[in-house]
C-alpha cells in the first residue's frame, strides 16, 4: 500500500510535532469535525478498508496539503489559512448536505 495518500500524509504531518501521538491526531479530527472516530477507524482508512466521510477528508486535506507540497517541491512554502481552506475545499468530496434535489423533466 502506498504511503503517499491522504491518511498517511495527514498523520505524518501531525506526528512530526514532537510528543504528538495518533490519539492526539484523532482527538483534533473529532473536535474539528464533531465526530467520534477512533484510532481503529483511522487504521481502517489507512488500510483502505473504509473511506472517511467528506468532513474528515476535508480536515485531513487542509492539514496535509502544505506538508505534501513542501515535501514534493523541496522548498519552504508558506500558505495562509485562507489558502489552505480553499485548497482543501478544492480537493474534497462534497458532503451529502451540499447536494440539492434535481428533478429531470421528460421531453
Amino acid at each position: 500500500m502506498s504511503k503517499n495518500n491522504l491518511i498517511a500524509n495527514w498523520l505524518a504531518n501531525d506526528l512530526a510535532t514532537p510528543g504528538r501521538r495518533k490519539c492526539d491526531c484523532v482527538a483534533d479530527l473529532n473536535q474539528a469535525t464533531g465526530s467520534a472516530y477512533t484510532t481503529s477507524r483511522i487504521n481502517e482508512w489507512a488500510q483502505g478498508l473504509r473511506q472517511p466521510g467528506s468532513a474528515a477528508q476535508r480536515y485531513m486535506a487542509r492539514e496535509a496539503v502544505a506538508y505534501v507540497l513542501r515535501r514534493e517541491l523541496g522548498a519552504t512554502l508558506m500558505l495562509t489559512d485562507r489558502q489552505l481552506d480553499r485548497i482543501a475545499d478544492g480537493l474534497s468530496v462534497p458532503s451529502a448536505s451540499s447536494f440539492s434535489t434535481i428533478v429531470f423533466m421528460g421531453g
